[in-house]
């Protein structure tokens, strides 16, 4: 959603004159989408106050995925959504969200150093540290870091501190260009180190009335014990580019990406004989097990890029190696591909924007396509994949499950259609979103992968509706969804989030303050359950996720160069509702505390 205003920070260090000389004004970044689209004005650091509160990743993210009802945990997208991919891909992607994107990287340029520190105390003693870092070596030649650690305590069957997440990640990049600016380079390392301690959900009692009696909370009894999952993932990622002519605007250009990944998943159960219940089968060994994944991957794209008309335009080879310790074997793709972007000036200061971009591998259906068309607040969007299966649904082979399936490629083609009304004091926002899909890939009851036969088809009608009346904000947006075809996508009929809160100042503008409300409701539906022995959300029958409303009181805070938040998450617990589920067996977040909060601050020396 789209925030009405946008506030201003305020530089820390002062000449003798006390005029301000290095802050926000100084600091700014590009990223390597800017610096290949020839978008080469450096943008400001974002200083909007209305998301600070949204800590969680998924309020953060409108709610639009599952989690195990704590922050950390497994992640599974509420509605479908194409992988990003058309290529092999390992297939576990539950903790994928919290690995530190590569391409959303940001290379400052800086006048002076530049640090961001933010701090969150959350429920069930959740604490999230995060330190951005970056500095001008030279003029043409920046270098900076990213570090975030974060830990949450256990909300299930636990009366004591009992640690359930443990993330480290780290990023370090540093951006170089040549003086005359014809030659670029980016570079960065990305590392996550993510750790959860498996429960299993809740392990009911045979007179359990579900799910009236499992709000128990810590004194819930859990199927798993001494039970551990990680992830870790190493990628290191180089842009640079060559252009034959010197300016902003490269008429032609070369450039290069070259990329190494490593994902390594394990699962571990050092107490499987008390554990084994749990399980669907035990094939091997009943006393102890360790399921390992590894993933690895070697990939570079070479192409050359420039402007023709007004037509920016790249053309390019892909090619990548791959190796999975599940099948002990190399891999390699190659594709062809390229982009097509125009933005037309027309009469009456109008615009019409188009974009397309395909790729297809050479000795394979997989390939994907995009086009985008913009025109006077209207928008359409059009997406088509054809995927290859994944490793993992391919082949699993480990204490718990075996299969090894020969599945086609699956395809989907994405269309959106949306109007974008902006009319002080009303932002409207209509979008509608069809997703046609064959040859789906899910995991079924058996949490097995299962590919299905029939065409299904997801309609989603998806309204945003902001407006303000003085200094009151409604911030709103409202999903409706349908789907044809057989049951195997499950998601709510209506989700709704929205803000509502009363901005404001004092002391003379050096203070600016929201406080609020931030409301979630979400329609009765048949979440996926989750198994941490494979990874994989799948479908389930039994448990219903009841319709909840959840609210939350925050109050933002913006002074100088800092910003901070104070907020009661579900405040309602306890007097209109008991408790709510995020997944079958997983209760959502509770309040050991009744207030939460947080700040991040900006130092420019």
């Amino acid at each position: 959603m789209f925030g009405p205003f946008q506030l201003v920070s305020y530089a820390q260090i002062l000449d003798d004159t006390t005029k301000q000389v290095y802050g926000l004004h100084t600091t700014q970044f590009l990223t390597e989408e800017d610096i290949f689209l020839n978008r080469q004005n450096y943008r400001e650091i974002d200083t909007i106050l209305t998301d600070i509160h949204r800590y969680r990743y998924i309020l953060y993210k409108n709610n639009y995925h599952q989690d195990l009802g704590n922050v950390g945990t497994a992640l599974w997208p509420t509605y479908f959504r194409p992988e990003s991919e058309s290529g092999r891909t390992h297939g576990i992607n539950i903790y994928r969200e919290y690995a530190i994107d590569p391409r959303k990287i940001k290379y400052y340029d800086t006048k002076s150093p530049y640090t961001e520190l933010k701090y969150v105390q959350g429920t069930q003693r959740y604490a999230d540290l995060y330190v951005d870092f970056a500095r001008n070596i030279r003029p043409n030649w920046s270098a900076g870091f990213i570090i975030r650690r974060f830990t949450t305590d256990k909300i299930l069957g636990s009366a004591n501190r009992e640690l359930q997440t443990d993330h480290w990640s780290v990023a370090v990049q540093t951006a170089f260009h040549s003086r005359d600016g014809r030659y670029r380079l980016l570079y960065n390392f990305t590392h996550l180190n993510h750790t959860i301690n498996e429960q299993g959900g809740i392990n009911p009692n045979e007179e359990d009335e579900i799910p009236e009696d499992l709000y128990v909370y810590e004194l819930a009894n859990v199927w798993l014990d001494d039970v551990k999952s990680t992830e870790r993932r190493n990628l290191h990622h180089i842009y640079h580019q060559f252009a034959l002519d010197t300016g902003v605007k490269a008429n032609l250009k070369f450039f290069q990406v070259l990329e190494r990944s490593l994902i390594k998943n394990r699962y571990e159960d050092q107490n499987l004989q008390e554990n084994y219940p749990y399980y669907p089968n035990v094939y091997y060994d009943t006393s102890a097990t360790v399921f390992a994944s590894d993933f690895e991957r070697y990939e570079q794209k070479t192409g050359a890029a420039g402007i023709w008309r007004g037509w920016q335009l790249a053309g390019f080879v892909r090619t990548r190696l791959l190796y999975a310790n599940l099948y002990d074997e190399w891999e390699d793709e190659w594709f062809l591909g390229g982009t097509f972007t125009k933005e037309f000036n027309l009469k009456n200061q109008d615009s019409l924007f188009f974009d397309f971009r395909f790729e297809q591998m050479l000795d394979n259906d997989a390939g994907r396509i995009s086009t985008s068309l913009g025109y006077k607040g209207f928008g359409f969007k059009y997406n088509f994949l054809n995927r290859k299966p994944s490793v993992i649904e391919s082949r699993m082979y480990s204490n718990f499950y075996v299969w090894d399936n020969q599945f086609g490629n699956m395809n989907s083609s994405t269309y959106e259609l949306f109007y974008q009304f902006d009319s002080k004091p009303i932002q409207l926002r209509p979008a509608i979103r069809v997703d046609d899909i064959e040859n789906y890939i899910y995991y079924g009851r058996e949490a097995m992968p299962i590919q299905a036969d029939e065409r299904i088809r997801t309609i989603s009608g998806v309204l945003d509706f902001n407006f303000h009346i003085g200094k009151w904000h409604f911030l709103n947006r409202v999903v409706y969804s349908t789907l044809d075809g057989p049951d195997v996508i499950r998601f709510p009929e209506i989700l709704y989030s929205g803000r509502y809160f009363y901005s404001s100042g004092f002391r003379s503008g050096k203070i600016d303050f929201q406080i609020g409300f931030e409301t979630t409701y979400r329609s009765k539906y048949y979440g996926h359950d989750y198994m941490p022995a494979n990874f994989q959300f799948f479908l389930q029958d039994e448990f219903p996720l009841d319709q909840i409303i959840i609210p939350d009181f925050f109050l933002n805070l913006h002074f100088r160069s800092a910003e901070a938040f104070i907020s009661v998450p579900y405040f309602t617990q306890g007097w209109l509702s008991p408790g709510y589920f995020t997944t079958p067996y997983y209760t959502g977040y509770t309040r050991p505390q009744l207030v939460e909060f947080g700040f991040r601050w900006r130092f420019f020396d």
